[in-house]
């Protein structure tokens, strides 16, 4: 019998927390119980995708620059942040910070 996606990921040494639990990939739920995860892992499509950080230079002060603006232009009792979860559907999750 040839060996399952597990065992082959196993024997490639492939960490198992990095072997979804379910056939369709990881869910969004699923970054709550990987503590393991290095800090900027996102999910895209049930695949877990690691950024590599930090940005380069020139990203961090876009960031800066659209977060200025966001807190300047938002209505009392509105704040702007940045480096956090938006959760789109169960297989994609904007970021797991």
């Amino acid at each position: 019998m040839p060996p399952t996606p597990l065992e082959e990921a196993v024997a490639s040494g492939l960490p198992v927390w990095r072997i979804p639990t379910t056939p369709s990939g990881w869910e969004a739920d699923d970054l709550d119980h990987l503590p393991q995860a290095p800090c900027h892992t996102e999910l895209l499509d049930g695949v877990l995708v690691f950024r590599s950080a930090p940005q380069r230079y020139g990203h961090t002060l876009l960031v800066e620059g659209i977060i200025v603006a966001l807190r300047q232009a938002a209505p009392e009792g509105v704040h702007a942040a940045r480096e956090m979860t938006v959760r789109l559907d169960k297989w994609a999750d904007g970021a797991h910070v």
